[in-house]
């Protein structure tokens, strides 16, 4: 893809928030679009999550305490990176499963900024197929 996207130093870039099931294509779109600027920063909450070297909490159905926590730390992580990458001109993607409410959480961080978020959804069969190849 071009760089046909200008996104220069001194000017804000845009937040991308891009959210749906796993197998959606967060990161693929995400890649693709950032290629079209000339700085381009990706954030996955999944990568940002592996990094904890010790005590990951893994997500479950009962939304364990420490699992909430560690994504909120995570998630706050993104926000605020993004926000100061979008304020050096970056275009920044995030990308996360996200209900309303954890986009509310996030865009607090974000005041004065153009965050454009995303859903984006697939059919069950690809998200099946993207779960079984995982």
């Amino acid at each position: 893809m071009g760089r046909g996207c200008a996104t220069l130093p001194g000017m804000s870039g845009v937040i991308w928030v891009f959210s749906g099931s796993p197998g959606a294509g967060k990161s693929t779109v995400s890649a693709a679009l950032l290629g079209r600027f000339p700085f381009g920063l990706h954030l996955s909450i999944d990568d940002l999550r592996e990094q904890v070297v010790s005590g990951l909490a893994q997500p479950a159905l009962d939304h364990p305490p420490e699992a909430v926590r560690q994504f909120a730390l995570a998630r706050t992580s993104a926000a605020q990176t993004a926000r100061l990458y979008a304020q050096e001109g970056f275009a920044v993607a995030i990308e996360d499963v996200l209900w309303p409410d954890d986009l509310a959480f996030m865009a607090r961080h974000w005041a004065g900024l153009n965050v454009r978020p995303v859903r984006l959804s697939t059919t069950l069969e690809v998200a099946h197929e993207r779960n079984r190849t995982r």
